[in-house]
């Protein structure tokens, strides 16, 4: 087995550094060590981590057709998308998720009890494609 050799260089948390030192131990290994394992399992199963491609149905489905049009007036919570949709708050959940996991939504929280607030990710090119297909059909 070859052993990696990392050119980079990360930075940590002082959490995650705790996180990783008491992982180490554990495992009765060095931090560094523990730092390779956990890199070599994640480089093993990084197609799990990518995002799959969708069929085109997947993304403009009339639900998260929906919750597209209603996004582009601005953020909101979920509470407001499901009224503003007419959808069950448990769908616009699951399909804000799903846009989110397919980076098309971004998710933000707001004020000191945090309230969750959805936007379009507008750098996505997807996206935009997304927002410009919805101008041609619905604004003539």
């Amino acid at each position: 087995m070859q052993i990696l050799k990392n050119p980079y260089s990360i930075s940590l948390t002082p959490e995650t550094y705790a996180n990783l030192a008491q992982w180490a131990r554990f495992k009765n290994e060095s931090i560094e060590k523990a730092v390779e394992s956990i890199v070599r399992q994640f480089l093993e199963h990084q197609d799990f981590y990518e995002h799959p491609r969708q069929d085109v149905g997947f993304y403009m489905c009339s639900f998260k057709v929906k919750i597209y049009r209603a996004l582009l007036i601005g953020p909101m919570n979920l509470g407001e998308i499901a009224r503003r949709t007419g959808l069950k708050y448990e769908t616009a959940r699951d399909h804000l998720e799903a846009l989110r996991f397919a980076g098309i939504v971004t998710e933000k929280d707001f004020g000191k009890i945090p309230v969750r607030f959805f936007s379009l990710n507008m750098e996505s090119p997807l996206t935009q494609q997304i927002v410009e297909i919805l101008k041609v059909w619905y604004d003539p």
